[in-house]
């Protein structure tokens, strides 16, 4: 009896704070969405007179109502939420921290540029935010079917992508070594400007399925141990590029792995006070490394810098990205026949090794070069080139996707891109816990996404055309199809 009380007394308690912070989260969402009024109608004032200061200040409150939206459920809300940290990192940090006096931004470049900058960002949140609230709202009326759609055997599933993964790492780690031994004595700029991959198609085909084929491991749900196993394999052929002095390859292998372990836990519980304790202590560290890694790489003095505003405040060149853009869109524009936020799916179908070989096409130039800068339909190379006098020696501005929407569609690019991207990360927990080829979809594009506010538009979709990700999709497939089917076809005879 005093076992049972008790048990009903926790289930009581557990029901009255859950009540409780659905409470408090229902009251914060409605002051959030009186503050988003408000700010909305506030924001086209301060644009008209110049107010470029509280223009970034109000920036800054939309993205905490973003945040306010997605930490309910952290966990389900994870790919969201590392996104918005992405966006705060390379769009919104730099101005924020500049207000302290650490640099006076709103001068350089011209108002107008700033002016256009900010709005561009603001439409971006603004659309987000309301995008999240459709996305609740069809969520309550209708839930996606996450029922399992694997009819294929997961154990042999797991194998056989697994063998795949070891195979596709050892090429990957060749591939990557070969960078490493041509940058010794090198500097950081000299990887854009130089290095060719000479290796053979087929060596390249191999280290290129990996991605596809930890994506088919991690979405049979395999156990934890293995799942880290192969989660630091993925981790480690980032490691070369790292120390060459090109950093976003390792951060999005951590925030893809980091996501994935959020997800599994929300049912399977891998995440312990350890844990979390250890990754908090990471986000400080990380932090401190890649900005002490930004000066070591372009052999700078670290004394006397504060590498925690550093960090954000270097990473924000995309904020001047933006800027920076403004005086070229015209020129830009007038290049027919160029789309910058399908770019990379334009350039693969025109200049690809494939490409080459079925059309007889001639390749771009590799690296930074007057070819691509004129000839793709890239828009981090088209920018830079018109921008920068050193972009020949390897420098550039890089892009996002906010800047190559607007290029391309003008107001309604931005929105409609925005609305997209937050369907996408809104239903990763559904797409992920169906375990079928969807899951398969989303968790590649996990391996990318979180860069796209400083990186092209659609580039972490251009997978879904390679020859990598088709033809690994239907070996694994059809291989799996042929042993159940002989595994029936055993059982059956057995039974005659």
């Amino acid at each position: 009896n005093n076992c049972f009380r008790i048990e009903k007394e926790i289930t009581n308690y557990e029901i009255k704070t859950r009540l409780k912070h659905e409470k408090n989260m229902k009251k914060i969402q409605m002051i959030s969405n009186y503050l988003m009024i408000f700010l909305i109608f506030l924001y086209p004032i301060f644009y008209y007179y110049n107010f470029m200061k509280l223009m970034a200040i109000i920036n800054f409150v939309f993205w905490v109502l973003l945040i306010l939206m997605v930490i309910d459920n952290p966990k389900k809300n994870i790919y969201l939420i590392l996104f918005l940290v992405a966006m705060f990192t390379f769009l919104l940090g730099k101005p924020l921290i500049s207000l302290s006096g650490y640099d006076e931004w709103w001068y350089r470049y011209g108002e107008y540029n700033t002016r256009f900058a900010e709005l561009l960002i603001a439409i971006s949140e603004v659309t987000i935010f309301y995008s999240l609230k459709l996305v609740k709202f069809i969520k309550t009326k209708k839930s996606i079917d996450i029922k399992e759609k694997f009819t294929f055997n997961y154990n042999f599933l797991r194998k056989i992508s697994f063998v795949l993964i070891i195979i596709s790492f050892i090429f990957t780690m060749i591939v990557e070594i070969d960078k490493l031994i041509f940058m010794q004595g090198k500097s950081y700029v000299e990887f854009y400007t130089s290095y060719t991959n000479n290796f053979n198609f087929l060596i390249n085909f191999i280290a290129g399925i990996m991605p596809t084929a930890l994506c088919i491991f991690l979405a049979t749900f395999p156990k934890k141990k293995t799942s880290l196993i192969v989660l630091i394999l993925y981790v480690l052929t980032c490691i070369p590029s790292f120390l060459i002095g090109i950093r976003n390859p390792l951060v999005l292998c951590i925030l893809f792995s980091l996501a994935y372990v959020v997800i599994r836990d929300i049912k399977e519980n891998w995440i312990g006070k350890k844990e979390k304790i250890v990754f908090i202590i990471m986000i400080p560290i990380g932090i401190l490394t890649l900005s002490i890694f930004n000066y070591i790489r372009d052999n700078e003095n670290i004394s006397n810098k504060n590498l925690f505003k550093d960090f954000f405040y270097m990473q924000g060149i995309t904020f001047d990205t933006l800027r920076i853009s403004y005086n070229n869109i015209d020129t830009i524009r007038s290049y027919k026949n160029k789309n910058y936020t399908f770019g990379p799916f334009i350039d693969y179908a025109k200049y690809s090794t494939l490409s080459q070989m079925i059309f007889k096409t001639k390749p771009l130039d590799s690296g930074n070069s007057v070819d691509k800068a004129l000839n793709s339909n890239s828009f981090a190379h088209i920018n830079s080139y018109l921008s920068r006098n050193d972009y020949l020696e390897g420098h550039g501005y890089g892009s996002s996707y906010i800047i190559e929407n607007y290029v391309d569609y003008s107001y309604f690019g931005v929105i409609l891109f925005n609305i997209f991207i937050t369907f996408i990360l809104s239903y990763g927990y559904e797409l992920i816990k169906r375990k079928d080829l969807l899951s398969i979809i989303f968790l590649e594009i996990s391996t990318s996404i979180f860069l796209i506010p400083r990186a092209e538009a659609t580039q972490f979709l251009l997978f879904l055309i390679t020859p990598h990700f088709i033809i690994t999709i239907l070996t694994v497939y059809i291989l799996t199809y042929l042993y159940d089917w002989r595994v029936i076809k055993h059982a059956h005879a057995k039974i005659n």
